[in-house]
């Protein structure tokens, strides 16, 4: 009885880098364009924490206000610029 369970748990932990491996629902697809080899899949919750790291916007100096000690920026968000 001790050989069949050895077969078995050997079977079992041989199929466990396998089923490791398998895409899942959580995982970010890339896109039909893209030639994927060697690169594991991401996480979906890694793909969201860093987004607020990959959404930035750049403001520009214009011109400094006359008596005061402020600066007057224009800065672009989306498609519409505000100054």
């Amino acid at each position: 009885m001790k050989p069949h369970l050895a077969i078995i748990l050997f079977c079992f932990a041989a199929a466990l880098p396998c089923a490791a491996q398998t895409p899942s629902q959580d995982v970010i697809a890339p896109g039909d364009n893209l030639v994927v080899k060697s690169i594991p899949p991401i996480p979906r919750r890694l793909a969201e924490e860093v987004d607020r790291y990959s959404n930035f916007r750049s403001a520009a100096i214009t011109s400094w206000h006359p008596s005061k000690r402020e600066m007057h920026t224009f800065c672009r968000y989306r498609s519409s610029s505000s100054g």
